[in-house]
């Protein structure tokens, strides 16, 4: 007999159709659903549903112990932060950073400049509290580890002289890369502490001519006045090398005013 495709595909419909080859619809769904013409499948037995923490080994807690650990743990953390906060609190009534300036320690701080006016260069003018106080904090925190000449557990910027609180703002804003306002603060305080020499040693000749008693200065005093010096050399010499000079000259002063301080220590232990 001749072979003729198109009967094959007008009269054969089931050579397509092969179960050897075609995979059962409840193969590939999952879904236990009668085919036609395919031979009956027993009924699944019935199994117990099995939620999906049961499917592991180890034991889980349950949720209500879950929840409840959750809400302790959330009121122990609001606890701790109140605790923290009131703590915040408490600190910043009772301890000042040691560089800030309140209005009225400001204000006299202005006064003690303006003293000076005669004596100060025409371009300085007095800083603001915010530039003092930012210059400050940054030489207590960055400039004092390569300057270790404050003693920053008992700086107290409000109880120091105005010429060296100056100069350590002036550092700082040196350190910050805020050169007009560092060479500003440190000509200020340059200018003061000069002055200061002046007249002490025009009271000095004072005593001297009248036969008075000289007053003799603190431990404390003589200290910061070293501080001082020290911290304008220091600031002369990293600065404009036409400060060099005076930072030679103060070099000079500050050695007079280290052994007149040790001689008079040494005075008063064999005395």
């Amino acid at each position: 007999m001749p072979y003729d495709p198109n009967d094959l595909y007008v009269d054969d419909f089931n050579i397509f159709w092969d179960r050897a080859f075609m995979p059962q619809p409840d193969a590939l769904f999952g879904l236990n659903v009668p085919v036609f013409g395919a031979e009956p499948q027993p009924a699944p037995e019935a199994t117990t549903k099995v939620t999906s923490f049961s499917q592991f080994s180890s034991g889980l807690p349950s949720l209500d112990l879950v929840e409840d650990t959750s809400g302790s743990r959330q009121e122990g953390h609001s606890e701790d932060t109140r605790n923290q906060h009131q703590t915040a609190q408490d600190n910043e009534h009772t301890d000042s950073a040691p560089w800030s300036i309140s209005s009225l320690a400001f204000e006299k701080l202005c006064e003690e400049i303006q003293d000076y006016a005669s004596v100060l260069p025409d371009e300085c003018q007095i800083p603001t509290n915010n530039d003092l106080s930012r210059g400050l904090e940054t030489y207590l925190k960055c400039t004092q580890k390569y300057l270790p000449f404050i003693h920053v557990a008992t700086f107290v910027a409000e109880e120091r002289d105005v010429e060296l609180a100056l100069v350590m703002a002036a550092l700082g804003l040196l350190y910050r890369f805020e050169h007009s306002k560092a060479y500003k603060l440190y000509f200020m305080a340059r200018a003061i502490w000069t002055e200061k020499a002046r007249r002490e040693h025009l009271r000095l000749a004072s005593n001297v001519i009248c036969n008075l008693d000289d007053r003799v200065q603190s431990k404390p005093d003589k200290l910061r006045k070293i501080q001082t010096l020290i911290l304008l050399v220091n600031f002369a010499s990293w600065g404009n090398t036409r400060n060099r000079p005076d930072a030679l000259s103060m070099a000079g002063e500050l050695t007079s005013k280290y052994l007149g301080s040790v001689h008079f220590s040494l005075g008063l232990a064999t005395s």
